[in-house]
């Protein structure tokens, strides 16, 4: 995941962050101040994805975000 934002992510993040909207929100914050992309030109990319983090129960993207870290670490 890190290197695929382009930047290192705080090793407190999971406590700086602990609900999956707030993590969102600085994710989000942070693609947007270092990206070089056109916004209106990828949001036909990142609607669809969107729309099925908008189906995921909090407990199902807690546990998605949780497997993405593991990985991290591994």
């Amino acid at each position: 995941m890190q290197s695929s934002l382009g930047y290192t992510l705080p090793s407190t993040l999971a406590f700086d962050y602990p609900t999956v909207a707030k993590l969102t929100d600085y994710l989000t914050k942070k693609l947007l101040q270092n990206s070089s992309f056109d916004l209106k030109e990828s949001n036909a990319d990142i609607d669809p994805t969107v729309n099925q983090m908008q189906q995921l129960t909090e407990a199902e993207a807690e546990a998605l975000l949780l497997d993405e870290l593991e990985n991290l670490l591994k």
